[in-house]
């Protein structure tokens, strides 16, 4: 009879307890009380995309090609309210022997930010992937990056082995928030 009853009272106080556990989960109850409840954005505008192909078709040996992009704080006239952080990630085949070389233009002077070579890991598909190292946006200003793709396909490589080769170019920005 003891052995009823204390197993009776533990399962009463395992519900109970269980009960109070439960009730405490499901019933939470949370009011912003502060004058300033905005919610922070967080705008990244790279001209609309985060993924940006290049094509390489028309790429002849002796020529170069130029491409200039900006990342930005700001888009149609709204900035960030928190700190962000980017960085871009070339990726390519490299079967054509291309020189590859990201600027930054930084007050008026074009500052190399990577060489994208051999000296660089191949992912699981074997790609070629070249990561610059992180930027950051800070909120409160308009800030804007202005970067210059430079793709030279050398003279030295006018051979027919090169004929019909083709390759890629794939420019990825990745951005998060920062504290």
């Amino acid at each position: 009879m003891r052995k009823k009853i204390i197993i009776i009272l533990g399962i009463a106080l395992m519900i109970i307890f269980a009960t109070g556990i439960t009730y405490s989960i499901f019933n939470s109850n949370a009011s912003l009380t502060t004058t300033n409840q905005n919610i922070a954005k967080f705008i990244f505008d790279v001209e609309e995309e985060n993924n940006i192909n290049l094509p390489l078709q028309n790429l002849i040996p002796g020529e170069s090609e130029e491409y200039l992009f900006k990342v930005s704080s700001t888009s149609s006239d709204v900035s960030s309210d928190v700190n962000i952080s980017y960085q871009i990630i070339i990726k390519t085949y490299h079967f054509i022997p291309l020189d590859i070389k990201l600027y930054q233009e930084i007050d008026g002077d074009k500052v190399l930010v990577l060489t994208c070579d051999e000296t660089y890991s191949r992912n699981d598909g074997n790609e070629l992937v070249c990561n610059t190292p992180e930027n950051e946006l800070m909120y409160g200003e308009d800030y804007t990056h202005d970067y210059n793709l430079e793709v030279s396909f050398p003279a030295e490589y006018n051979d027919e082995s090169y004929i019909g080769l083709v390759d890629y170019l794939n420019l990825e920005i990745k951005s998060w928030q920062t504290l």
